[in-house]
């Protein structure tokens, strides 16, 4: 069969089906860089490259033809047909909600709400956002807390605000422990109680959230003074220089200030230092000229959060790197890699829920040596069940180490035939992620 350059017949089509109904994970793979040829990889997640496009007839690899293109999806099928109208955002939207896709139920939650592109409808918005919230989504939940709180369209229920601002706190996302001292501070549905007020205003603020530390009547520049000199202290310690970001001086949180959600309750150790990391990116590997370091206690949850990449060059058209890990598809995730890093105790808690499709790899992964692991997916692939992750090595180890050579020694779930690795590194080769 003759490589395909453009279109594809009906017979091609169908072959293609069957060969990515085979290997459904590799039906996208760019070819390796000429020194990496004789080294195999157990990994196959796809990945861009800059050769020309080529399909090869058994569909071993494929080469894009350019940099920057955008990675494929790993499945072709006959609604991916070129010529095929696509669905306007509503109608794509309603149909991943009533498949029970949260991030969906989200976004049409919001375009209700709003009125984007539809006549507005609070009661419809609210519908979609318990819809999601229920499945565990935070921003479905942070909406609600504040709808019913400030009784935006649909009328304050303080009983409904108090219940999904608790959702929030539990998983220690700020906004909601703010949210929860303006309700104690001022008898919004509780038991007014400046103590309780000034509580949750501390736990908001002790993760870098404004609105709380002002509320506690903080000088923010004072205190980040405060915090740089502890810094400096803390840094000579470390192994890496302390360089800061373009934004300015990163604080560092004293570790007895950090306060531990119910779910990381049992694990309070790992998860001050998990809080304390840091994403760090480099646009030159072997220089640390431009490095921006962007912490995780800088997320509204910690443990649930997506890090902003747009001072990270054009990274962010193609990656996405969160905290917690893969629950659904991302409509703006259809054409990126993802990275996910988790703590074990957080997929171990919600292994008979949201996490069951990490069960093949629980009973090898020690909660001791390897407390937490990195998630390599792909923002197209319909199943949960497929990833790439390193689960077997030390916290330092992974420190060490940027996203493309910790990827490397990666194992595939579930097992699939050997595919290409990545000919072009960037952008994981830029990103490692320190704790």
């Amino acid at each position: 069969m003759k490589s395909i350059k453009s279109g594809f017949s009906l017979t091609a089509i169908s072959l293609l089906i069957i060969s990515a109904a085979v290997e459904p994970s590799l039906a996208m793979m760019a070819p390796r860089d000429q020194d990496e040829t004789k080294q195999q990889h157990k990994s196959s997640l796809p990945h861009s490259g800059p050769d020309t496009s080529k399909i090869s007839a058994d569909m071993q690899t494929v080469s894009l033809s350019n940099s920057h293109a955008l990675p494929s999806s790993p499945i072709l099928s006959l609604e991916e047909d070129k010529h095929a109208q696509p669905l306007s955002r509503k109608k794509q939207l309603k149909q991943q909600s009533l498949q029970g896709d949260k991030n969906a139920q989200y976004a049409l939650g919001v375009m209700y709400q709003n009125g984007d592109g539809v006549f507005k409808d609070p009661a419809k918005a609210v519908n979609l956002f318990e819809q999601s919230a229920k499945q565990g989504h935070i921003d479905s939940q942070n909406s609600l807390s504040q709808m019913y709180l400030e009784g935006t369209d649909i009328g304050q229920n303080y009983k409904l605000a108090l219940k999904w601002t608790k959702k929030l706190i539990e998983y220690g996302n700020a906004e909601g422990q703010n949210r929860a001292g303006d309700m104690y501070r001022n008898g919004w549905g509780v038991n007014k109680d400046e103590k309780e007020a000034a509580k949750w205003y501390k736990n908001a603020a002790a993760q870098g959230y404004e609105p709380a530390r002002k509320k506690l009547g903080l000088d923010i520049s004072k205190d980040e003074k405060k915090e740089d000199d502890k810094n400096t202290a803390i840094k000579q310690e470390e192994k890496q220089p302390y360089i800061p970001n373009a934004s300015g001086v990163v604080n560092r949180p004293v570790v007895s200030d950090i306060v531990i959600p119910e779910i990381a309750k049992g694990y309070e150790e790992i998860y001050r230092r998990f809080v304390m990391g840091k994403l760090i990116y480099k646009p030159d590997s072997k220089s640390d000229k431009g490095r921006i370091e962007l912490p995780i206690r800088a997320l509204a949850n910690p443990l649930e959060g997506t890090f902003d990449l747009s001072q990270c060059g054009d990274s962010g058209k193609y990656l996405s790197i969160s905290t917690g890990y893969r629950k659904g598809k991302k409509a703006e995730n259809a054409n990126k890699r993802e990275v996910w890093i988790a703590p074990r105790f957080l997929i171990e808690k919600n292994r008979a829920g949201s996490a069951s499709h990490f069960q093949p790899i629980m009973s090898g992964w020690s909660d001791t040596s390897a407390p937490v692991g990195i998630f390599w997916t792909w923002g197209g692939w319909d199943k949960l069940a497929y990833y790439d992750h390193v689960t077997d090595e030390a916290i330092d180890t992974l420190s060490e180490d940027d996203f493309y050579n910790i990827w490397k020694r990666s194992t595939a779930v579930p097992p699939r035939a050997v595919g290409a690795s990545l000919q072009e590194r960037p952008p994981l080769a830029h990103f490692m992620f320190h704790m």
